[in-house]
């Protein structure tokens, strides 16, 4: 995915229908709101952020892992993984 600093998705692989809509609210395993968790470490040279997801085959709760990079001043790109299903 990438996400701008208003919070919208500039990619978004999974559904490309997205693109232009406000990044999901969704927080970060110690309660910070993910987009501003992923900026604040894009933003610091990039790195992993945590958050917890709903499978949506499984409907089961997942822990995930994100990594995140700037790609210029106003965009980060971020690949994540499911870490263990909660």
């Amino acid at each position: 995915i990438a996400i701008d600093r208003e919070g919208r998705y500039q990619v978004m692989g999974e559904n490309p229908e997205l693109i232009g809509q406000e990044a999901a609210m969704q927080a970060t395993t110690d309660g910070q709101l993910l987009t501003e968790a992923l900026w604040k470490r894009a933003d610091h040279g990039g790195g992993w952020v945590e958050y917890e997801s709903c499978d949506a085959n499984t409907l089961q709760a997942t822990v995930r892992m994100v990594y995140t990079v700037k790609a210029g001043d106003d965009l980060l790109v971020a690949c994540s993984m499911v870490r263990e299903t909660a």
